[in-house]
């Protein structure tokens, strides 16, 4: 070596994660919250409303989807696991009518009160999918007017705002960026020099001022909820992020490039699965000191009471696919995982953050070994646990139990078997297959109707007033076990039927775009909805009662 200083890196890391009081907590997605007031999305504001709501029936946590930026323009890619950025919040779902730049931009207050947006809104309100353009175009045309009106003096809101930005520089960059992308109209990796340049110095224009004013009323907002009386944030960090957004772009370093992450051959996806992202490089994350897992980590927990990292064997290893090759021809990348866990319970137990792991699938014993010396909470999914040979099985005590996630079929789609139905339609599954996974499925149900001591019913897809007995012992059965959390989709709670997202599948399915059958209002005045709700609580406080 060279004579001469050594720069390095010094982890002081806290001994394990925060573990969190035996309790439960309520799930939704903010796209999908429907309100009264709302404008064709779930805002923060409503969020709010929500946490106040599961804390007043007894839950300590309301959980949604990965809140960060996707890209809204043409064309839209709404999947909140391919983010613009993990390092900030997804402006869609702000509420401008809270705003104090409202009081100062009269055409932004006119346009609110315009027929057009009315009509807009109440389509949106009603309407059973998202229309995420739409949506943001018609907000942007809203908020542009209050930022041009905030800029154009001095005020102390505009010192705010400055000073929010002096304080999270990467946010300031990110505006720039954002505002290049506007006006270049391309992705990031085909920018000539001189317009990599541009995007780097900024332009000090009305676009950037934008997506920082953005930025900051979004943190204001969530903010506003994390502090609140209701239930406790329960927050989702992707593994991944666009291949076009701004992390790789303002973090080079940070992750490989000519690969994509992804996941072998298994039994649910026989050719594997590319996610379309670039991963993190282990070594270019060290040579920096981590310095971009530790800004994640620190947006991910800065309003959250929980956190669901998702693929959490991303902390030890991820498959890499090759540009070009197809989904199977991948390999296993190792990373140092005693460093990126020192710096993730670290970074929890200086917030108090508790931390999922989400460890479904085909996971290493050692990795799951690493969560439990870590005090992380497993993923534990009765969906996924559930068999003919043990239809009831006992949820490991630290552990997040919930029935399915996003990812997997609804409660009432899964009995009545519609999950199948639709895989055979798709060539997913021939017909021998499908029909021996209904005649399991139907086994497995009949199993735990006798194991939860209901009436067993008959062969065929259960009725819905079964369905409705089942799900009831099954939240009961959950909610009494020893899982130190347990996590309800009220979408579960109405029998809703189609999922939010459908693995494997592209914009020819509305994923990430499914609304609420209810909305909040009609769920508080729900009896049904009230009365499961009030039986998780109790089960949860007094267990030997279910």
């Amino acid at each position: 070596l060279a004579p001469g200083p050594v720069a390095t890196a010094l982890v002081l890391a806290a001994e394990t994660c925060p573990l969190p009081a035996r309790g439960w907590g309520a799930f939704l997605p903010l796209h999908a919250l429907r309100t009264e007031r709302e404008r064709g999305v779930g805002t923060y504001h409503d969020l709010g409303d929500l946490a106040r709501w599961v804390g007043d029936q007894g839950g300590a946590l309301v959980g949604t989807l990965p809140l960060y930026p996707v890209f809204l323009d043409e064309p839209v890619d709404p999947s909140p696991y391919r983010p613009v950025t993990k390092l900030g919040l997804n402006e869609i779902h702000i509420d401008p009518t809270g705003l104090p730049e409202l009081a100062i931009a009269p055409h932004a207050r006119r346009l609110l009160a315009s027929d057009a947006v009315r009509q807009q809104v109440d389509g949106g309100r009603s309407a059973r999918l998202v229309d995420h353009g739409q949506v943001m175009a018609t907000l942007r045309a809203v908020l542009v007017p209050m930022v041009a009106a905030l800029f154009s003096g001095t005020s102390i809101r505009r010192s705010q705002l400055e000073a929010f930005a002096a304080d999270r520089p990467e946010l300031a960059s990110y505006a720039r960026f954002r505002s290049a992308c506007d006006r270049l109209g391309s992705p990031w990796a085909t920018w000539s020099g001189a317009e990599a340049a541009r995007a780097v110095e900024g332009t000090d224009d009305d676009v950037e001022h934008y997506h920082l004013y953005v930025q900051w009323v979004a943190d204001q907002q969530l903010a506003t909820v994390s502090q609140g009386t209701g239930a406790g944030l329960y927050l989702d960090l992707p593994v991944g992020v666009h291949p076009s957004g701004f992390d790789p772009w303002w973090e080079r370093h940070a992750f490989a490039t000519g690969v994509s992450g992804g996941a072998p051959p298994d039994t649910f996806f026989a050719g594997g699965q590319n996610w379309g992202f670039p991963p993190l490089h282990p070594e270019g994350l060290r040579d920096d000191g981590y310095r971009y897992l530790i800004a994640q980590l620190r947006q991910a927990f800065r309003h959250a009471e929980a956190v669901r990292i998702d693929h959490i064997m991303g902390l030890d290893r991820l498959y890499w696919l090759p540009d070009g090759s197809a989904d199977g021809d991948g390999a296993y990348v190792r990373y140092r995982n005693e460093e990126m866990r020192a710096v993730v319970a670290l970074e929890a137990s200086r917030s108090g953050t508790t931390i999922v792991g989400e460890d479904l699938g085909t996971v290493p014993d050692r990795v799951r070994a690493a969560m439990g010396h870590d005090r992380m909470l497993r993923s534990w999914v009765f969906q996924f646990e559930t068999s003919p040979s043990d239809p009831a099985p006992a949820s490991p005590e630290r552990s997040l139990a919930s029935w399915g996630t996003h990812d997997l079929p609804r409660f009432a789609a899964y009995w009545e078997g519609s999950d199948i139905d639709e895989r055979e339609r798709s060539g997913a599954l021939d017909p021998v297959t499908a029909g021996a996974e209904r005649a399991g499925r139907e086994a497995n149900r009949l199993a735990l109707e006798s194991a939860l001591h209901l009436p067993v019913g008959t062969a065929g897809p259960a009725a819905v007033d079964e369905t409705m007995d089942l799900l009831r012992a099954c939240l009961g059965y959950m909610a009494a076990g020893e899982a130190l959390l347990v996590l309800v989709d009220l979408e579960d709670l109405w029998l809703e039927r189609q999922p939010q997202n459908r693995p494997g599948t592209g914009p020819e399915v509305p994923n990430w775009r499914l609304r609420s059958a209810l909305t909040l209002e009609q769920a508080r005045r729900d009896a049904g909805v009230v009365g499961l709700l009030a039986q998780v609580d109790r089960a949860r406080r007094e267990p030997a009662a279910i």
